[in-house]
């Protein structure tokens, strides 16, 4: 499965409780840490709303923290544009084995999808760098889950450094554009001389 990184990258922040699966009415929710992480009364309604709500613009990167049980992802890559990519990301690593072990296997064979267990904001960027389906114009974030409440400072900064990221590559390119027509004049003037 090459959709599926476990590299650390950082301490895990994964508990000695492991997540439950509990059947409910209309499917499978999760309790971990004493609390839900889907509806206790129909679980993968608001994962699949919130996916089919998403705008998501071409060249989008699609941060998805705490997938869980892959509720809304099939929905979220079928209307995702043909330049953008999903990538889900877990910083728990019970979650991780939950998702590893429930998420459709289909899924992770799709090429615009990745998903990988880390705790590091540095491993993200590089995760980023390696998917070799940029050049990304904008990230946004798709909660499909309530697993993202339980590391809510770590999303926030993976969030954040993914905007700086996308933020700086585009400032060099547009430096790199400008210094490039004026190498390109100067040159030619200089060859004239």
């Amino acid at each position: 499965m090459k959709a599926v990184d476990f590299t650390r990258g950082g301490e895990p922040s994964g508990s000695a409780a492991r997540p439950s699966t509990v059947e409910t009415p209309r499917g499978l929710s999760v309790l971990y840490r004493g609390r839900f992480l889907y509806s206790r009364y129909d679980p993968q309604k608001s994962p699949i709303e919130a996916a089919q709500a998403a705008a998501i613009p071409d060249e989008t990167l699609v941060l998805c923290p705490s997938p869980l049980l892959g509720y809304g992802l099939s929905e979220l890559l079928t209307s995702l544009p043909a330049r953008s990519f999903v990538l889900a990301l877990e910083a728990d690593e019970n979650l991780m084995a939950l998702s590893v072990e429930r998420i459709p296997r289909g899924i992770f064979f799709n090429p615009k999808f990745k998903l990988i267990r880390t705790a590091s904001v540095a491993r993200v960027l590089e995760t980023i760098d390696a998917l070799g389906q940029g050049p990304f114009r904008r990230a946004i974030r798709v909660d499909l889950s309530g697993g993202a409440a339980l590391n809510v400072d770590f999303y926030r900064e993976v969030q954040s450094g993914i905007d700086e990221y996308i933020g700086r590559w585009w400032r060099n390119h547009v430096t790199l554009m400008r210094l490039g027509r004026n190498y390109a004049r100067n040159f030619f003037s200089n060859c004239h001389s």
